[in-house]
């Protein structure tokens, strides 16, 4: 079975650069990213990931449900990104 969906508001940016999470042109995540020490950020996205997998099917269509899943998925990805560059480093 095939499911399409329509693409409300450009699903990828609402996932990875959502505008209301831009304030004096820089987003959110990059002043967090800026102001947490390593462990505190590492923390942020590990909440982040675990917040839209338990809220996954939780709200709104099929749509809202994929869209939580991208961004477990793009908080994840994120914090493999750091880990791999900071253990790359290291070895």
């Amino acid at each position: 079975m095939t499911v399409y969906l329509t693409n409300k508001e450009n699903n990828n940016t609402m996932v990875e650069n959502p505008p209301h999470y831009i304030d004096g042109g820089i987003e959110t995540i990059d002043i967090l990213d800026a102001k947490l020490n390593e462990k505190q950020f590492e923390g942020y996205l590990l909440g982040n990931v675990f917040k839209y997998i338990c809220r996954y099917g939780k709200k709104g269509d099929c749509f809202d449900a994929l869209q939580d899943l991208e961004k477990a998925q793009f908080y994840l990805k994120k914090i493999i990104f750091i880990l791999k560059k900071k253990y790359t480093k290291k070895g």
